[in-house]
Formats: structure tokens, C-alpha cells, sequence
């Protein structure tokens, strides 16, 4: 028995057309970068296909959702700790000249590709357990900060780790 994806797409879900995906040059395969530009393509994320959220209200999405309140508040808890003892290490290596060195580069660069890591992985999260949200609940804040995520691993590959690369060659 055979049967096509598509056709099965068309049947689930009938009010979404890929074709205006198609028109934009956005196409339905896995890439990121395209599907970053949906969100100004199509000018919010409601109006994006396979990100309908409109068959229940908001509080009815939250309702959806498990509240971690054991989890949420350590996260965030840890998360704020952590962010408070970041800039006055930084501030001690700029001002004892520390810089100048090498490892020092990379151990700034890696604290600040840290502390966005720390504030998108306790800061966001945090609350969002503790308040038992799911995507729907808050579909701008989690796209844009899903966004914001995949920027800081792609920063992570393509800054700090040719650097320390090059800062290990350069110390040879």
C-alpha cells in the first residue's frame, strides 16, 4: 500500500498552503536560515503555516501546559547567580591587563558566549517552567528567542572555536 506525504498533509491539516512558502523561495526543507526569514516574510508568527495556534485562546494554552515550579525556580535562581559573577570577573581582567594574553581572549569570549547561553537556558526557561508554557501560550517570545538560540551556537562554532584555534597556533 503505498501513499504520498503531501496528500496526507493536504488531508490534516487543509487550511495551510505551502505554496506561498514556495513562491518566497522558502521551500519546506530543513534550513534554518530560511526559516528565520518567515517570521519577516510573513510578518508574524501566527500568520506562518504549520505554526497555527488559532484553535484555542491563550488561556486555554496555558492550561495545556505542566507547571515545574521545582524546577523553574532553581533554574532561575542558578541563572541569576551565575550572570552576578560574570562582569566583575570581567572587569578584573580588563582592568589588571589580563587581556593581552591569549587564554585571557579566549576565556572572555567564552564567558560572554556563556552568559547568553546562561540567560536563554535559566533566565527564559526559568519562568516558562514555573508559568507551564507551551509554544502556543507565547509564540513570538519562543520563535524569536528559538532564533536568538540557534544564533548563539552558530557564534559558538564560528567565532570561539577557529579563535582558540588560532590562539593555540599562535602561542606555538
Amino acid at each position: 500500500m503505498s501513499y504520498n506525504n503531501n496528500k496526507i498533509f493536504q488531508e490534516l491539516t487543509p487550511n495551510i498552503s505551502i505554496k506561498n512558502d514556495i513562491k518566497a523561495g522558502l521551500g519546506t526543507s530543513f534550513n534554518k536560515k530560511k526559516e528565520m526569514n518567515r517570521l519577516l516574510y510573513y510578518g508574524s508568527v501566527e500568520s506562518i503555516p504549520f505554526y497555527n495556534c488559532s484553535w484555542k485562546s491563550q488561556s486555554e494554552w496555558l492550561e495545556t501546559g505542566l507547571k515545574r515550579p521545582l524546577l523553574g525556580y532553581p533554574i532561575t535562581v542558578f541563572g541569576v547567580f551565575i550572570e552576578l559573577l560574570y562582569p566583575p570577573i570581567l572587569y578584573i581582567i580588563f582592568k589588571t591587563k589580563l587581556i593581552r594574553h591569549a587564554c585571557y581572549k579566549i576565556i572572555v569570549m567564552l564567558a560572554l558566549v556563556d552568559m547568553t547561553a546562561t540567560a536563554c537556558s535559566c533566565l527564559i526557561s526559568g519562568p516558562l517552567f514555573i508559568k507551564g508554557a507551551v509554544f502556543c501560550a507565547y509564540p513570538e517570545f519562543i520563535y524569536v528567542t528559538g532564533m536568538f538560540v540557534l544564533s548563539e551556537f552558530f557564534k559558538i562554532k564560528v567565532y570561539v572555536y577557529p579563535f582558540k584555534i588560532f590562539c593555540v597556533l599562535k602561542a606555538r
